[in-house]
């Protein structure tokens, strides 16, 4: 449970940081988790 509050303390102090920019960022890491997350569902759904 420890290592649970470690990953979500380190993406805290980034949005702290750009608040307002914190969209941007997020956009760019977002595109390749969105490519996996529609690859499933997507093999899943014609599948």
């Amino acid at each position: 449970m420890n290592n649970n509050d470690q990953n979500p303390k380190p993406e805290k102090p980034k949005e702290n940081i750009v608040p307002g920019k914190k969209i941007a960022p997020i956009e760019e890491p977002t595109p390749a988790k969105p490519e996996r997350i529609a690859s499933e569902p997507g093999q899943k759904g014609p599948k």
